[in-house]
């Protein structure tokens, strides 16, 4: 029940945002002392009922042993013995009169071994194993073939008798969720789950006919360590009881769409052959959808696969499927629903690099930031970050969706982002590690692999010199893309972001951004009139919007003053398409920055078949 409680709160398919998974973290510690509360507290008690989650100081109370040679450490009961050697603790319980259930978690930050092992005492009549009639779990040896191992002890002789799956046990780290239902006929079963804690199937089963359950017993953990190990057990979420029968229904653990026609349901516990196979229980809206066929193994019962006619999902529309009459083996009936989209890998077009910081504050770490410009739910798992020019590159390893119109800032530290920033609460990051980035100027290119070939989705020659030529100083100031669907490696389209926003605007909207609208004929037009390039993001610069009736347009654009005197070249020969705009900051070429005052932009764009075209602007400074 507490793994059911905690996995329906934490288990989003969605990516979230900061404000989402910090309500997410507080909802688990709410629902998980509140199930404490009514499972230990309220209510008639049953003997030998017992919970400890480890989240409370005064844990070891009822515990002896070695109790000074473990701590609490991120809710959880964590070895901490001062050199190599054997730690023990254990309790007290009642066995309850009728059969017995026992869940705890177990992990070992490595490779188990037979100097480096524990022992779970489940039931003893004596605190000693050395003289102990009962029975122990323990988990390591020798070689790669690591499992989990039931003992029996009589007059303190262990007997072994019965082993997990080979190899379970081995890997580095090594942890497994695990519960243990002993029936007073002898009979064991007992349930694992190695990877998420989410569903636990029946591993080990056995029975015992000669098994005798004291009306005391003592629930104990023993590590033995050597010095680099000597912190390295963790012990977790301890509930022994008597086994009930189970009369909580089934929930959806996970749903993934697979492609335009499939959808694979994940839930809590294994669910009811016959009413998952029910095609009446399924509903897709919009549209009241059914699915044509139901996939069901008896090999893997928590899944239930539904197949679809084929373009029935597209990856632009968000879904909601009703489940209802869906049942566990104990007939604990689901009726539920659930959100879902399509996901897909982002092709070309897709997305847009819109940010990035190369020269983070001291303890801080670069970020790239791309926007979702497609009406498409992507998929970030397997994109790859490169630095070109370096031949180095770094792949996210997500599950992460990247909702359309939406920003994601990547960083090595995302909480340094936050303190440092303070965006809003909707921002959205992603933790991953990027290609080193030089501060001058380097390649930053977004790959991705469609039909198992690795197109470029976006490529960006970023140089120090966009930088605002107001700031002296572009520590902890991020370049701001202008307008998302303007072409990426042009310096007009780029600026540093506003001082108002702390010089940087990671995981969302820009302090830079336009929309890019232009005219509607023929003409070279400034957006504002008045501009203050002081960099707090209010009309820093301004934007020459043009539209041609023709590409192979060369521009010069030269600034006077108002008596004018020729200052300088702001664009010579610039090639043009026949939409776009140039940016004025303020600046002559050679990044002079000019007084306060009313200029004149004149602006001149001649074709190779001979037209030509006349702009003058008057352009009033103000810093």
């Amino acid at each position: 029940m507490v793994l059911k409680i905690k996995s329906a709160i934490l288990n989003r398919s969605y990516f979230c945002s900061r404000k989402d998974r910090i309500s997410l973290n507080i909802s688990f510690k709410l629902f998980f002392n509140l199930f404490l509360f009514i499972f230990i507290v309220s209510g008639p008690r049953m003997h030998g009922q017992y919970a400890q989650d480890f989240n409370n100081a005064n844990w070891s109370e009822g515990w002896q042993g070695d109790i000074s040679n473990f701590k609490l450490s991120n809710n959880q009961l964590q070895l901490s013995a001062p050199a190599a050697g054997s730690s023990y603790i254990y309790r007290a319980y009642d066995m309850p009169k009728d059969s017995i259930e026992i869940f705890f978690y177990l992990k070992m930050g490595f490779a188990p071994s037979n100097d480096n092992y524990s022992k779970i005492y489940l039931i003893m009549d004596s605190p000693n194993e050395n003289m102990a009639n009962g029975y122990y779990l323990k988990v390591g040896e020798n070689g790669s073939n690591d499992a989990l191992m039931i003992y029996k002890v009589n007059n303190g002789v262990s007997t072994l008798l019965a082993t997990g799956t080979l190899g379970t046990m081995s890997t580095d780290p090594s942890d497994v969720w695990l519960r243990c239902k002993i029936y007073r006929d002898g009979v064991w079963n007992i349930e694992t789950n190695y990877t998420d804690g989410i569903l636990l199937k029946s591993e080990i089963n056995f029975q015992d006919p000669s098994l005798s359950l004291p009306p005391k017993s003592y629930f104990g953990i023993f590590a033995n360590y050597t010095s680099t190990r000597a912190d390295k057990f963790f012990y977790d979420d301890l509930i022994i009881r008597t086994i009930v029968r189970d009369s909580i229904a089934p929930y959806l653990a996970s749903l993934e769409a697979i492609d335009d026609q499939k959808l694979d349901l994940f839930f809590s516990e294994p669910i009811s052959e016959n009413s998952a196979k029910v095609i009446g229980n399924y509903s897709i809206t919009p549209g009241n959808v059914k699915p044509t066929s139901v996939s069901f193994s008896t090999s893997q019962p928590n899944k239930v696969s539904l197949l679809f006619n084929p373009n029935t999902f597209d990856s632009g529309t968000q879904y909601t499927i009703q489940i209802s009459g869906l049942s566990d083996n104990s007939g604990n009936i689901l009726n539920t629903s659930q959100d879902f989209v399509l996901t897909v890998r982002p092709d070309v077009g897709d997305l847009k690099i819109t940010e990035v910081l190369t020269n983070p504050y001291s303890g801080g770490e670069d970020f790239v930031e791309i926007y979702n410009r497609s009406d498409k739910f992507l998929k970030l798992d397997g994109l790859v970050i490169k630095n070109s020019q370096k031949n180095e590159q770094k792949t996210l390893t997500t599950k992460s969706i990247l909702f359309p119109e939406q920003y994601i800032a990547i960083s090595k530290d995302t909480s340094f982002l936050i303190d440092t920033y303070g965006p809003p609460s909707d921002a959205h990051f992603l933790q991953g590690d990027l290609p080193s980035l030089n501060i001058d100027g380097a390649n930053i290119s977004i790959l991705s692999f469609v039909n198992q070939t690795s197109i470029t989705i976006d490529s960006f020659d970023y140089d120090v010199s966009m930088h605002n030529a107001f700031i002296d100083d572009t520590k902890g100031v991020s370049l701001e893309k202008i307008v998302i669907d303007g072409n990426t490696n042009d310096a007009n389209n780029w600026q540093s972001a506003a001082s108002s926003y702390h010089y940087a605007t990671p995981g969302y909207r820009n302090s830079n951004f336009k929309n890019g609208n232009l005219p509607s004929s023929i003409s070279f037009t400034p957006d504002i009139t008045t501009i203050s390039p002081n960099g707090d993001g209010i009309d820093d610069f301004v934007s020459f919007n043009y539209l041609l009736d023709k590409s192979g347009y060369l521009a010069s654009v030269k600034v006077y003053d108002s008596e004018g005197a020729f200052l300088a070249d702001l664009e010579q020969n610039t090639l043009l398409g026949t939409s776009g705009f140039l940016k004025w900051d303020g600046t002559l070429s050679n990044q002079e920055r000019l007084r306060t005052g009313m200029y004149v932009i004149f602006s001149r764009l001649f074709h190779p078949d001979g037209d030509v075209l006349e702009f003058k602007h008057v352009i009033i400074m103000v810093n």
